[in-house]
């Protein structure tokens, strides 16, 4: 289910006592292929008896049953997983080499969840920067709007009060209605001054909103950047087991390790 398959070459080597019992969980690995057994004994060298079980072929279908049942217990693959990128280790990688791999991994990793959220913040964004856009131009058309009203409102009072001043009378009706025309004149004034306060105020509340959420999008960047990190993440151990039927018992033989003459052997085994 791992996508992962891999041949493993087992050897075993296992004492044939004088009973003719084959043990198999004693069993040692001798390092040898069957291609680098000695095809003849060593000059002068002395054989144990066979004991007679080894010598029935029924004996022989049975150690191999068990052989076979023995290397589906004891063999298996060790491998490495990385949880954060979903990736296991080949079977000849070590751990170091798996550790290289992923950082290559990681880095396509990040790359595409870094993408993720930036799509997933750029409409957000964009919808923020048009409607900057069009706080800054309805706050420029209310600066205007003002500084247009401002002048019409200093000319009108001017204008009521040189009147008033320099007129053939002192005090007229005209005066008086330039005058309350004037002061309706200041009230607007002061309006647009109000309009201009208002909309620089919502211009800087979008810009904070826009602050806020590239910063959001900063702190989302920079956690996906420190989560995966495949030199320091803990990788979890994985044995890979045969299934039964992929167990191939090439030959169950019968052999001569050598042995010094006190019992010591003089092979090596795992």
């Amino acid at each position: 289910r791992r996508g992962i398959a891999a041949a493993v070459d087992a050897a075993r080597l296992v004492p044939l006592d004088a009973s003719g019992v084959v043990d198999w969980t004693t069993a040692g690995d001798p390092g040898l292929t069957a291609g680098e057994l000695e095809p003849a004994p060593v000059a002068g060298a002395g054989f144990a008896p066979l004991p007679s079980r080894a010598a029935r072929p029924a004996s022989w279908a049975t150690w191999e049953r068990a052989f076979a049942t023995a290397l589906y217990r004891t063999v298996a693959i060790r491998l490495w997983r990385s949880r954060a990128l979903g990736e296991t280790s080949r079977p000849e990688e070590d751990e170091r080499e798996f550790r290289a791999r992923l950082a290559d991994a990681a880095r396509s990793a990040r790359d595409a969840k870094m993408d993720q959220l930036r799509d997933r913040y750029a409409t957000r964004l964009r919808t923020l920067d048009d409607r900057i856009r069009r706080a800054e131009g309805t706050l420029e058309e209310q600066k205007q709007q003002a500084s247009s009203r401002k002048l019409d409102t200093a000319v009108s009072i001017g204008a009521t009060v040189l009147g008033a001043l320099f007129g053939r009378r002192k005090l007229s009706t005209t005066t008086l209605g330039r005058a309350a025309t004037s002061a309706r004149s200041a009230s607007r004034s002061a309006k647009e001054a109000g309009d201009v306060e208002r909309a620089a105020e919502s211009l800087e509340a979008v810009r904070a909103q826009k602050a806020q959420l590239e910063a959001e999008l900063s702190t989302a960047l920079a956690e996906v950047t420190a989560s995966i990190d495949p030199a320091t993440e803990s990788l979890e151990e994985v044995l890979v087991k045969p299934k039964k039927a992929d167990i191939e018992v090439l030959r169950v033989a019968l052999g001569w390790a050598p042995h010094a003459t006190d019992g010591t052997p003089l092979w090596k085994s795992g």
